[in-house]
Parts: C-alpha cells; structure tokens; sequence
C-alpha cells in the first residue's frame, strides 16, 4: 500500500483505533529483528502512528492551530 494511502487511512481513525493500531505496531516491531526486510516498513508505519498521534495531542492542546483535528 502506498505511504500516502495509510496516511490518508491513519488520519481517518478515531482516537482509540490509532491508539491501538500503535500499540499493535510497536509490539510487531519489537519481533522483528532489525535486519529482517519486514523491519523498515514497520518502523515507518509506526512512525506514521506516532506523528499522528503527536499532531492531535498538539491540537489538543491549542485547538485553534489545528482546527481540522478530528475527535
């Protein structure tokens, strides 16, 4: 899937998804050894999650910066 299609699907889950969705990432990840092929995809969703995730807690913090945050 194409990084621009999980991102346009990660900014489109609800709080308690993507909270989720990290944790489920971050445990794949740590299964994963570093030199597996599996490993960079992995880590870069799991950085998708995390920025998303420090975007909303941003415009959690300051709503009228990020007004288009969905709750």
């Amino acid at each position: 899937m194409r990084e621009q299609n999980v991102a346009r699907l990660v900014k489109d889950m609800p709080d308690a998804e993507l909270r989720a969705a990290r944790h489920d990432a971050a445990t794949g990840l740590s299964l994963l050894r570093p030199g597996s092929p599996m490993h960079g995809p992995a880590h870069a969703y799991l950085g998708l999650l995390d920025t998303e995730l420090a975007q909303r807690h941003d415009a959690e913090q300051d709503p009228a910066r990020h007004p288009d945050v969905k709750d």
